[in-house]
C-alpha cells in the first residue's frame, strides 16, 4: 500500500512572537478593605454560559448577528454592558450535517461571552454577574493556564496558538491548545534521556533550532531508509514535525518545541528515520525505520503518514497489514536491551500515528486496535474538528493540526527557517511531544508504556470537544500530569451567604489541597429543596439545583474569595453549600448546608454621573449620561417624557442612556425630563431631572476700532474681528462684511480675519454684522480713508455724478471754488473738512462738462480738474 504524508498545506516561512493568557474568577479581600480581581490564570474577559431552551430560541438569531446592545433581554443587555461585552458566540459552532444531533444534545445552548476585562474591573462587575441573568442556567469561567509572560524567549512563540491559545484573535478560541505551559513551569520541559524516533522526511540537521538535539547520521543515530545511507536530506514535512516535538526552547531563536528543554540547550533527543525524500515519488523503508528506532534508544515512534487508498470502501476493507509486525516490535522492545531488560526511561514503546486527512471514518495504520498504538485526530484554533481529519471511535486523542479554511495553521521549523502547515501530520507530533514530557518527568526504572498511555489518555480533556466529532478527547499536557490526583481539596468549613434581591452572595477562604497546595476552584450550590443536598455528588448535581463555578486563580491559601449565584426568586427560602475541586475535578466533601432567604424585588435605578448645574446655554446641545439598571439584573423597559420639545432620550449602542437637550432650538425657560423604568415583575423606578435653558445674548462690541487712515495705494491692513467683538454666551460668531465704496478698498474676510487693501484715494466705510448660533445680530462699523500724502487736500471723485467730496487731513477750515471751462466761478464756499468727514459739494445742478476745482486749506492751494457727468 502506498504511504503518504498526512499534510495539507505548506506555507512560506513566516515571522511570529510570544504571549500568555489569563482568566476571570473571584475577588480577593485584603484586610477586608482592598478588593481586586485575580485574573492571572484565566482567559482575559471570557466566560462560558448556558441558556435555557426558551432563551436560546429567543436570542439565537440576534446573537449570531452580534446584536449585543439590543438582544431584547434587558437583564442580559445590562450585564453585557457592565462587562463591556465584545462578542457572544456559540461554544460549539454550527456543525453542518451534525447540527441536528448537536441540538438534541443541547450543545446549541452553550455560548462563550467575550468581554472587556478592564471595563468589568472598572465597574466592579465580574463574569459571575452572568449567573444572575434571567434565562442563564449555568456559568463557568473558561479554564486555561496560569497567566505569565512567555516562559521562553523564542521570538515566534506567540504565533504557536497550538501551545497556548488565549482567544485573543478572531480565529482563536481560548483553550483550543495542548495546555503545555503549566507543565513547563511546574514540572519539566523535556529531558535528553528521552529519544523520539521521527519516521518521516529527513530532519534538517543544520537547522538552528534542531541541529543540537537531532542525532547525526550514523550506525547509532539517524538513517536514510530511502537511500539506505546515513546521509539525511532535509525535508520540509519531517523538519516541521520534528520542530513541534523538540525545537530548542529559550535559545532566543525561532519557535518552541513541546519537549525542547528550558535552558537553551535542548530537551528530548530526536532520531531522523528518513522514509520520504524530495526526489522520490513514494516513501519507503517504513517497516525497517520503525524497528530501527526501537533498536537505537527511541521509546516513542512518531508517524505522520498513512496508507493511501483510492476510495473509502477500499480503506474500510483495509487493515494494519504487515506494519503490525513493526508496530508490535516497537511496542515490545523499545527501551530494552536484547534480553528484554529495561535500559531506557520507559520499558516498551508507544507508537503514535496521524489519523489521516481524507475526512473519512477510517485510516490505516492508525486504526490498528492496539492500546499502545495511539491514533491522533485534528482540531482547529476554533476548537472544531479540522475539515480534513479522519474520525471514528478508533481515534484515541485529538491535537491541534490547524484548519486554513477558518483559522491559522501550525507553526514550526522548516529547512532553513520557519513556516506553517496543517494536517493530522501536524496534530500527531503534539501528542508525541506531550508523551515525551510525561516520560521525561515520570520515566525511570519500572515506568512502562502502559503507564504512559494511561496518563496520556486518562489526563486528556473529555469535555473540550463534542463526542460527535469522533476524534477523541483533546490532549491536555497539564491534565496528564495531574492525572491520578485522588486526594481532593480541603472541605469548606466556614463561609457566609447573604441574600440580596434575587441573588445569594458567598464569601469564604481558599483552602489547601494535599496534591496541589490549594484548591483549583469551588462550586456554589443553591436549591429551594433541602433534599437536593442529601447525598449530593458535586460533579453531578440534580437538575433542580443552580450552580456556579468559581476558580481560585492567583489567590493563596487563606485569601478571601467571593462568588455569586443569581437569577433566584425574591423573598424565597433557599439552601446553599460549597464544594472545592482540584484540576482533575476531584471534589471535596460538601460544606455545611445553610438556609438563606432572598430579599424582595428592587426597583430599577436611574442615576447620572453629571455634576453640573443643569443650566443649559442657548448655544449648547447638552448630552447628559443616564445610567439605568436593575439591581437584581432583571429585564426592564424604559419610557421618557419632557415638557421640552427638544429634550430627548437616546439609547446608546453600549446600552447606556443619554438625556439630550438642544438649547439651540429651545426658548429660554425652566423644564423637566422624567425617565421611568419598569422591570419584568412590574417594579417601577422613576427619576425627574429639572433643567433651565438660559437666555441668549447677541454679540456686542468689546472694543471700538478707530477709523483707519491709509496714505498709500496698495496698502494692506489685517484685523482680527474677534479682538473687537464677543458673545456673552461663548458662542462661535459668524460674520458678514459689507462696505460702501468698493473702488476705494478691496475687502476680503476669511473667517474672523479681515483683509483690506487700498485701491484708490477716498473714503470707505466697513460694516460688520456678527451673528451667534441663534442668529442674534450685533453690528459695528468703522471708516477707512485713503489719502495722497503729497497733497494738502483730497478731491474726489474725478468723475462726478452728483456729489463732490473734499477732505484734508486733520479737521481744518476749507475754502472751495469751482470754475467752469470758460473760467467762470460757478461755486464758492468756506467750510470745514477732515479725512473722515469730508466737505460735500452738491454738483447736481451744474451742467455736464469740465471743471477746475481749487481748494485752500491752511493757506495751501490744491487744484484738480474733474468731469461733471
Amino acid at each position: 500500500m502506498t504511504k503518504r504524508l498526512l499534510i495539507l498545506v505548506a506555507a512560506a516561512c513566516a515571522l511570529l512572537s510570544c504571549v500568555k493568557e489569563e482568566r476571570q474568577v473571584a475577588t480577593l479581600s485584603k484586610e477586608d478593605k482592598e478588593v481586586r480581581e485575580p485574573r492571572s490564570v484565566f482567559v482575559p474577559g471570557q466566560v462560558i454560559v448556558q441558556f435555557d431552551e426558551a432563551t436560546t430560541e429567543a436570542l439565537e438569531g440576534k446573537l449570531t448577528k452580534g446584536a449585543l446592545d439590543n438582544t431584547g433581554n434587558e437583564s442580559l443587555d445590562r450585564v453585557l454592558r457592565l462587562l463591556g461585552a465584545t462578542s457572544v458566540k456559540r461554544l460549539y459552532p454550527d456543525a453542518g450535517e451534525w447540527e441536528e444531533r448537536h441540538r438534541e444534545a443541547g450543545l446549541h445552548t452553550w455560548y462563550i461571552v467575550n468581554y472587556d476585562e478592564e471595563k468589568a474591573v472598572e465597574t466592579k462587575a465580574g463574569a459571575s454577574l452572568l449567573s444572575t441573568v434571567d434565562g442563564i442556567v449555568y456559568t463557568e469561567p473558561m479554564r486555561v493556564k496560569k497567566s505569565m509572560a512567555a516562559p521562553f524567549n523564542d521570538p515566534y512563540f506567540s504565533r504557536q496558538w497550538h501551545y497556548y491559545n488565549d482567544g485573543s484573535k478572531s480565529t482563536w478560541v481560548s483553550g483550543a491548545d495542548i495546555n503545555v505551559v503549566p507543565v513547563w513551569t511546574k514540572y519539566t520541559a523535556g529531558s535528553s534521556e528521552v529519544i523520539v524516533s521521527v519516521v518521516d522526511g529527513g530532519i534538517d540537521l543544520t537547522h538552528e533550532d534542531l541541529a543540537p538535539v537531532t542525532l547525526p547520521g550514523g550506525a547509532n543515530g539517524s538513517r536514510n531508509f530511502i537511500k539506505n545511507t546515513y546521509e539525511i536530506t532535509a525535508h520540509s514535512h519531517g523538519t516541521h514535525v520534528a520542530g513541534t516535538i523538540g525545537a530548542i526552547n529559550n535559545n532566543g531563536k525561532g519557535v518552541c518545541g513541546i519537549a525542547g528543554g528550558s535552558d537553551g540547550n535542548g530537551g528530548v533527543k530526536l532520531i531522523s528515520c528518513q522514509v520520504f525524500d524530495n526526489s522520490a515519488q513514494y516513501g519507503s523503508g517504513f517497516y525497517e525505520a520503525m524497528v530501527w528506532g526501537a533498536d537505537h534508544g527511541a521509546v516513542i515512534s512518531q508517524n505522520s503518514w498513512g496508507d493511501d487508498y483510492e476510495t473509502l470502501s477500499q480503506a474500510q476493507a483495509g487493515s494494519v497489514g504487515a506494519m503490525k509486525g513493526a508496530i508490535d516490535y516497537f511496542i515490545k522492545y523499545a527501551g530494552t536491551d536484547k534480553k528484554g531488560n529495561q535500559t531506557g526511561p520507559m520499558k516498551g514503546g508507544v507508537v503514535i500515528f496521524a489519523a489521516g486527512n481524507d475526512g473519512w471514518p477510517i485510516g490505516w495504520p492508525a486504526a490498528y486496535d492496539e492500546p499502545r498504538c495511539v491514533a491522533v485526530g485534528s482540531f482547529s484554533s476554533m476548537n472544531t474538528r479540522a475539515y480534513y481529519s479522519n474520525y471514528g471511535d478508533w481515534v484515541d486523542i485529538a491535537a491541534p493540526g490547524g484548519d486554513a479554511k477558518i483559522g491559522p495553521q501550525v507553526v514550526s521549523t522548516v529547512p532553513g527557517g520557519y513556516g506553517e502547515m496543517q494536517g493530522t501530520s501536524m496534530a500527531c507530533p503534539h501528542v508525541s511531544g506531550v508523551a515525551a514530557l510525561i516520560i521525561s518527568y515520570y520515566g525511570g526504572p519500572g515506568f512502562t508504556n502502559d503507564m504512559l498511555v494511561e496518563r496520556l489518555l486518562g489526563g486528556a480533556n473529555y469535555d473540550a470537544l463534542p463526542t460527535s466529532y469522533q476524534i477523541g478527547p483533546r490532549v491536555d499536557a497539564y491534565g496528564s500530569f495531574r492525572y491520578g490526583s485522588s486526594e481532593p481539596p480541603a472541605k469548606v468549613t466556614s463561609y457566609t451567604a447573604e441574600g440580596t434581591g434575587g441573588n445569594i452572595n458567598f464569601e469564604w477562604t481558599v483552602g489547601s489541597d494535599p496534591d496541589d497546595e490549594k484548591a483549583f476552584g469551588y462550586v456554589l450550590f443553591v436549591s429551594p429543596n433541602l433534599s437536593d443536598f442529601t447525598s449530593l455528588k458535586p460533579g453531578t448535581p440534580p437538575s433542580t439545583m443552580k450552580r456556579v463555578a468559581v476558580e481560585v486563580g492567583d489567590l493563596k491559601v487563606g485569601d478571601v474569595i467571593k462568588g455569586n449565584v443569581g437569577g433566584l426568586e425574591f423573598s424565597t427560602q433557599y439552601y446553599c453549600a460549597i464544594a472545592a475541586y482540584d484540576y482533575g475535578k476531584a471534589y471535596s466533601e460538601v460544606s455545611q448546608v445553610k438556609s438563606v432567604k432572598t430579599t424582595e424585588n428592587q426597583a430599577p435605578k436611574i442615576e447620572t454621573s453629571y455634576t453640573g448645574n443643569w443650566k443649559i446655554r442657548a448655544n449648547q446641545i447638552a448630552e447628559i449620561p443616564i445610567d439605568i439598571y436593575d439591581p437584581d439584573h432583571h429585564q426592564f423597559s424604559v419610557t421618557f417624557n419632557s415638557d421640552c420639545e427638544h429634550a430627548t432620550m437616546v439609547k446608546n449602542p453600549n446600552g447606556t442612556y443619554t438625556l439630550k437637550i438642544d438649547g439651540t432650538a429651545t426658548d429660554e425657560g425652566k423644564y423637566k425630563a422624567t425617565f421611568v423604568a419598569k422591570d419584568s415583575y412590574g417594579k417601577v423606578g422613576s427619576k425627574t431631572f429639572n433643567f433651565e435653558v438660559l437666555p441668549n445674548h447677541a454679540p456686542v462690541v468689546k472694543k471700538n476700532l478707530e477709523d483707519l487712515l491709509l496714505e498709500q495705494i496698495g496698502k494692506t491692513v489685517v484685523i482680527d474681528i474677534n479682538d473687537y467683538l464677543y458673545d456673552e454666551d461663548g458662542d462661535d460668531i459668524t460674520f458678514v462684511v459689507e462696505h460702501t465704496n468698493s473702488k476705494i478698498l478691496h475687502v476680503n474676510p476669511v473667517g474672523n480675519i479681515l483683509n483690506m487693501t487700498s485701491l484708490s484715494y477716498g473714503l470707505d466705510e466697513i460694516i460688520i454684522h456678527a451673528y451667534d448660533i441663534k442668529k442674534a445680530e450685533g453690528v459695528f462699523s468703522f471708516k477707512v480713508s485713503v489719502r495722497n500724502p503729497d497733497s494738502e487736500a483730497d478731491i474726489y471723485p474725478t468723475q462726478v455724478t452728483d456729489v463732490l467730496k473734499v477732505a484734508g487731513g486733520n479737521e481744518a477750515e476749507t475754502i472751495i471754488r469751482i470754475y467752469s471751462s470758460t473760467g467762470q466761478l460757478v461755486y464758492e464756499a468756506t467750510t470745514t473738512s477732515s479725512a473722515f468727514n469730508p466737505a460735500v459739494v452738491d454738483m447736481s445742478g451744474l451742467a455736464p462738462g469740465i471743471y477746475r476745482v481749487v481748494v485752500i486749506i491752511g493757506g495751501k492751494q490744491t487744484e484738480r480738474t474733474i468731469v461733471k457727468l
